[in-house]
């Protein structure tokens, strides 16, 4: 597997993650919402890295 296989792989598991935390918040307490919406931010950041990332290699490889 190349390294942008493995980037774009990583991307959908944030993703889903993503999906995973929005699904726990309706029924989650309110101190529980505000760690999961602190997950979600968190792993928006890895999406937008990867992302970044995956830019990176493909301007490398043209």
């Amino acid at each position: 597997m190349d390294a942008e296989k493995i980037l774009e792989r990583a991307l959908e598991i944030e993703k889903r993650a993503v999906e995973f935390y929005k699904s726990m918040l309706k029924d989650a307490s309110a101190e529980i919402k505000d760690l999961i919406e602190l997950l979600i931010e968190e792993e928006f950041e890895h999406i937008k890295l990867i992302e970044d990332r995956l830019k990176a290699l493909k301007l490398l490889k043209k």
